[in-house]
């Protein structure tokens, strides 16, 4: 399952060292469902604990802001569902998007929305 934001420019608040460099934000997820899996969406709680999924050799969490960079330590939270959309809480943690060095402490993210479940091409 993919969870896919994109915010065509919209952003809730930007810090001052970076509010002038006109970003386009957006985030994915990929999670490894199993399909037989009975459980519920609603209610559900998954982990991502690393962007690179060495198994796969590709990364499974990525946040672009200015370049793209992984997205560590995500939980995303599925609450409640209306028609096809499902209210979701995403949070995970990145380098600080205008200082790549590692200087800075890792930036917390968290992505609040609602999320329309679409049925995968064939």
């Amino acid at each position: 399952m993919c969870f896919e934001v994109r915010t065509n420019g919209v952003r809730r608040t930007s810090l001052p060292d970076t509010a002038g460099l006109q970003p386009q934000p957006n985030a994915e997820v990929n999670l490894r469902l199993d399909l037989n899996s009975t459980v519920p969406l609603s209610g559900a709680i998954y982990r991502v604990p690393s962007a690179y999924d060495s198994e796969n050799e590709d990364y499974v969490a990525i946040i672009y802001y200015m370049a793209h960079e992984g997205l560590d330590e995500n939980v995303i939270e599925i609450g409640e569902r209306e028609d096809n959309v499902f209210q979701v809480r995403w949070t995970g943690t990145t380098i600080d998007v205008n200082c790549y060095d590692g200087s800075k402490p890792r930036t917390r993210v968290e992505i609040l929305a609602g999320f329309t479940l679409v049925a995968p091409e064939s």
